[in-house]
């Protein structure tokens, strides 16, 4: 057995800048699904929220309609904490989480 011929290096090389390639495309694919999934989960989100809103003018009892426009707040703000333009809401999440009975 003799030395690897230069063809056979450039072959050999060739065959990693391939797999790097392969490999960074795949990392890109699984960033975009995940970005795809975060959207569907997000519209999905405010489309009950919308629905919430519809069936609450539709009740009679103030209880009912407060509950149910609370409900349809906290999935307002469940894709808005996720957001990095909307980290502010955190701070707000944390101060309605406070209990101020102390």
């Amino acid at each position: 057995m003799g030395r690897p011929t230069v063809a056979a290096l450039r072959h050999r090389l060739g065959g990693q800048v391939q797999a790097d390639a392969a490999s960074a495309a795949f990392a890109r694919g699984t960033t975009a699904r995940d970005n795809a999934d975060s959207y569907v989960r997000d519209t999905v989100l405010f489309a009950a929220v919308l629905f919430l809103v519809a069936i609450t003018q539709r009740f009679k009892l103030r209880n009912i309609r407060i509950a149910t426009t609370a409900v349809a707040l906290r999935c307002s703000f469940t894709p808005l904490s996720r957001s990095p333009s909307f980290r502010g809401l955190d701070l707000l999440a944390a101060l309605l989480r406070r209990d101020h009975s102390v």
